[in-house]
């Protein structure tokens, strides 16, 4: 784990994300020293493994499967926005596992609903809470309430998203009733 704290602290950047993302595909580090400096939640290595994840996400995503509870533990509000920014971000990307599903659209609720919560984590929130509310209808209306209710002093990026959520959602309730 050492090592990886090195390489952590070595620099800040997309070259250094690319060596580290390297050094654990290539088996010299292992994931789950990134994962336990996550959870560690340790300022600055957190906030930089933070990266390195997001990178391992876009690179090989199937490779942070194995620890999907895990991470999802890892959100918490003392974190560094990094961390939860990157676990949704993740999580926005794949199909939950139906035993996370109740817990991640609750907590998603409550942290898109705060005024605080920054812009990049609720556009990953709202491709979560869509893509759960598109395999349960029942929850449809409250998404949309929750994004509309944010829509008027919204950032350009948030409403950006928020139509193309708003459209699935609304696109799917068309097509349920034809």
């Amino acid at each position: 784990m050492q090592k990886l704290k090195n390489l952590l602290l070595e620099e800040h950047s997309k070259s250094q994300k690319d060596k580290i993302i390297h050094a654990i595909s290539d088996g010299s580090i292992p994931l789950s020293d990134l994962i336990q400096i996550i959870k560690n939640n340790e300022e600055t290595y957190a906030q930089r493994a933070a990266y390195v994840l997001s990178g391992i996400h876009d690179s090989s995503p199937d490779r942070l499967k194995p620890y999907l509870k895990e991470l999802w533990l890892c959100i918490k509000p003392t974190n560094h926005p990094a961390i939860p920014r990157a676990i949704y971000r993740y999580l926005a990307s794949i199909d939950l596992p139906f035993d996370l599903e109740d817990g991640v659209f609750n907590q998603g609720c409550q942290t898109f609903r705060n005024q605080k919560t920054p812009i990049a984590i609720k556009v990953h929130l709202m491709k979560i809470l869509t893509n759960i509310a598109l395999k349960y209808p029942e929850l449809k209306e409250d998404v949309i309430y929750l994004i509309q209710e944010q829509h008027p002093l919204s950032s350009p990026g948030y409403r950006a998203a928020a139509k193309k959520a708003l459209i699935n959602l609304s696109k799917s309730s068309i097509d349920k009733k034809e």
